[in-house]
């Protein structure tokens, strides 16, 4: 699940839109996966996140078909940040905010920082590095680092904690 600390709710799908609702850890609506291909991928519907042709400032997202060739899906992890490969073009829930959709924006705000819903109080610096098959979430506290990693092919998680003296 993608939560959003300003507005606290999380990544949605719905039928014809992405927008964010109130976090239900029961609802696959809210449940996303990155897939092998650097595309974000819904658990209930297997389509994938999807930019407009073509996409501008304030451009909404919406879901399609997943394709692995297809540019407009793919994304990377910046700084919390869902941004579309090789733009400045990032998600942001500004909108979403009023019950609109999630939409592309091309400057950072707290509108456009995504985390983990599960990590959410942990509240330090995050990271997360895709490499081959294996996604790896990294978040630092002052006195341990937080390990969450798992398999985009088999969905496994392995969590360890690794405490560094200060």
């Amino acid at each position: 699940m993608l939560y959003n600390k300003v507005l606290e709710k999380c990544l949605t799908v719905e039928v014809d839109r992405i927008t964010v609702k109130s976090c239900d850890v029961h609802s696959q609506h809210q449940v996303w996966r990155w897939t092998p291909f650097s595309q974000l991928q819904n658990s209930l519907t297997l389509e994938c996140v999807s930019a407009p042709e073509g996409a501008v400032y304030g451009d909404p997202l919406h879901m399609a078909k997943c394709d692995q060739y297809n540019a407009s899906q793919k994304w990377n992890w910046q700084e919390s940040s869902i941004v579309l490969f090789g733009e400045t073009l990032r998600f942001n829930c500004y909108s979403a905010r009023a019950g609109g959709p999630v939409e592309l924006y091309n400057v950072v705000s707290n509108y456009s920082r995504w985390e983990d819903y599960e990590e959410r109080n942990l509240n330090d610096e995050t990271g997360m590095i895709i490499t081959g098959e294996w996604l790896l979430l990294k978040r630092e506290r002052k006195d341990s680092f937080i390990f969450k990693m798992w398999s985009m092919y088999l969905g496994l998680n392995v969590l360890a904690f690794i405490h560094v003296n200060v």
